[in-house]
């Protein structure tokens, strides 16, 4: 049964005062946010500084894991996509954190502990990244002019350093980094940074424990996501033959510019815009969910997913129900929220940054990370590729066009994977990778199905196959 408490009322968890993380900063705890109920895990929020010059600061929301000995557990840094959404608003407040915010109906927010939270197994950072996103800020306008992954990998890097001298319990403890969606390219590229960072610092500097890597439904390659969201709308009847032999003949997946909208071949522009029509009543991120009696924007279109500037509906809307009004933002605009967060009061926050989004590099979002993930595998990276299976934004073809560019050799063949006596998905797993699909699952594996995804999580942690179906 679910507890739920009335975010009116704030409660002081005195747990928290008596037993605080060891080197922690003590201003940064979260003592007083509203409608938290008495719990077993303690929280720190606020801003560290990635960039001195300019004023970079990012925000961040730390959990210690809901454990009897949180600080054994590995730590890990989760990030949502975008570019340019929060990881607060979806990854830690509708997904895998250790509460839900949600509506009562009546006009009032309430907050339900998740007892499949991902902090039953670890110790967790979700980071509002890069600068634009949520509450994070910059103090000079130029820094929103042009959005990279470079100088968000490094911003990433920088944080995580600062954060484990400020945090130092943590500096010795397995390290993972987490996401969904953009975060195909936000966690390989900091992954890289991490590595190169360990492999060229000083004797007498910091050593980041860096284990692996898990990231749900991708955007890894253009390529691969184009082609392979394409014939995944096809094989599930979205999209008619005409349109897709009309995509499949006429667009050019291979192009590494920015296209405009109307300025690609004529038989393309009319084939996608078709496919604008198929799938603008249904909800993109998860196909059998139902949803409201109005056509979706998704923040961009089919159109745009196909090498556009926007990448489209890669800009994941949120894991929240589409029918009912968003509890999170008016939770985290709340002026007791944010003082229990420790943020600043003049940012309105939101889910995801048009700042950013708009102004993010294109060529970067293009990208393969193809040539990354092989890069890491030479070091011993664990990589971990779950795809929830009905999603059509970035599904599971996608992700298996990327691992096919791989050219990995399979050591377990293709089997269905146990969950509470039923089909959990399917998995597969290579020298370097493991890939598993989460059957019924959308966009957001931890919000559509959090039994799945918290086992998946675990078996992750310790390296071990997923258990087969019998």
């Amino acid at each position: 049964m679910v507890q739920r408490w009335a975010a009116g009322a704030v409660i002081v968890v005195l747990q928290l005062l008596s037993s605080v993380v060891d080197g922690a900063i003590p201003e940064h705890l979260v003592k007083d946010l509203p409608g938290l109920p008495p719990v077993n895990f303690q929280q720190y929020a606020g801003y560290l500084t990635a960039n001195e010059t300019t004023g970079r600061n990012l925000f961040y929301w730390f959990f210690t894991a809901d454990h009897e000995n949180p600080s054994s557990l590995p730590l890990a840094i989760w990030f949502n996509g975008g570019p340019g959404c929060s990881s607060v608003g979806d990854g830690l407040l509708l997904e895998l954190g250790p509460f839900y915010v949600t509506s009562d109906g009546n006009g009032s927010t309430v907050l339900e502990l998740n007892n499949y939270s991902w902090i039953k197994a670890a110790n967790i950072i979700f980071l509002e990244a890069p600068v634009g996103v949520g509450f994070s800020y910059s103090d000079s306008p130029s820094d929103y002019t042009l959005f990279t992954d470079k100088r968000t990998a490094e911003d990433n890097l920088q944080f995580l350093l600062v954060w484990l001298e400020k945090y130092p319990e943590y500096k010795k403890n397995d390290f993972y980094l987490l996401g969904e969606s953009y975060a195909g390219h936000y966690v390989p590229t900091l992954a890289k940074e991490i590595v190169h960072y360990n492999e060229n610092k000083k004797p007498s500097d910091l050593h980041i424990n860096f284990k692996g890597f898990a990231i749900g439904n991708p955007w890894t390659d253009a390529y691969a996501n184009n082609l392979g969201a394409t014939e995944w709308w096809y094989s599930h009847s979205l999209i008619s033959p005409h349109t897709y032999e009309g995509i499949i003949t006429n667009c050019d997946f291979t192009s590494d510019r920015p296209v405009d909208y109307g300025d690609e071949n004529p038989l393309c522009n009319a084939a996608v815009q078709a496919s604008d029509t198929a799938l603008a009543y249904i909800d993109a991120y998860s196909i059998y969910t139902p949803t409201c009696n109005t056509p979706r924007d998704f923040n961009g279109s089919t159109s745009k997913k196909l090498k556009q500037k926007e990448v489209g509906v890669l800009r994941a809307g949120s894991a929240a129900d589409p029918c009912t009004p968003d509890p999170v933002r008016p939770f985290l605009n709340s002026e007791e929220v944010k003082n229990a967060l420790h943020v600043r009061s003049d940012i309105y926050w939101t889910s995801c940054s048009d700042v950013v989004f708009v102004n993010y590099s294109t060529a970067d979002i293009l990208e393969s990370m193809v040539p990354i993930y092989v890069e890491l595998m030479k070091k011993n990276v664990k990589m971990w590729i779950y795809s929830g299976d009905t999603d059509s934004v970035c599904p599971t073809t996608t992700a298996e066009y990327s691992i096919k560019a791989m050219n990995l050799t399979v050591e377990i063949p293709w089997y269905p994977w146990n969950h509470s006596t039923q089909v959990g998905g399917y998995t597969e797993v290579y020298k370097g990778l493991t890939y598993t699909t989460v059957r019924n699952a959308g966009h957001f594996v931890p919000s559509s199905q959090p039994g799945r995804a918290l086992a998946l999580f675990k078996h992750f942690l310790a390296g071990s196959p997923l258990p087969a179906f019998q």
